[in-house]
């Protein structure tokens, strides 16, 4: 699923911001519906700003990571009608929890900790659910 986004480089990110935005540009400019003038392309030109403070990066940050999954779920909720089949709200954090707690199903709450890099277990505790099968065999061998 992600071969068309691997890069040789394999110290390159493998999302970019400004890859992004550049083939944004680059399908707009495709699906121009009028001809570019040069007259156009000189307006253009002078419209942008010759040292912008914010610039595109090579990277997403965590910010910005999460601010796309933002965008990409409205606009993917703004197609469906029905509001049973919207997808629901979803932010990054979430695959931390996950990690979390599949690590302490599978190797125990210590690991999961040291993994986290959490200096005690009880931070680890947040973000890891309880394993609710684990305590239902014990309840069933005990009786």
């Amino acid at each position: 699923m992600l071969r068309p986004w691997l890069k040789p480089d394999l110290q390159a990110c493998l999302f970019s911001p400004a890859e992004a935005i550049a083939a944004r540009a680059a399908q707009r400019r495709q699906e121009r519906q009028t001809p570019l003038y040069p007259s156009h392309v000189k307006h253009q030109q002078q419209k942008r700003k010759p040292n912008p403070q914010r610039t595109p990066q090579d990277h997403y940050s965590t910010v910005t990571y999460r601010r796309a999954i933002e965008y990409g779920l409205t606009k993917a909720n703004a197609k469906i009608d029905d509001d049973d089949q919207k997808i629901p709200g979803w932010h990054p954090n979430q695959l931390r929890h996950n990690a979390a707690t599949v690590l302490r199903k599978e190797y125990g709450i210590e690991l999961a900790r040291i993994v986290l890099g959490h200096s005690t277990a009880f931070t680890t505790e947040i973000y890891a659910e309880a394993d609710r099968d684990q305590a239902l065999v014990a309840i069933a061998k005990i009786g």
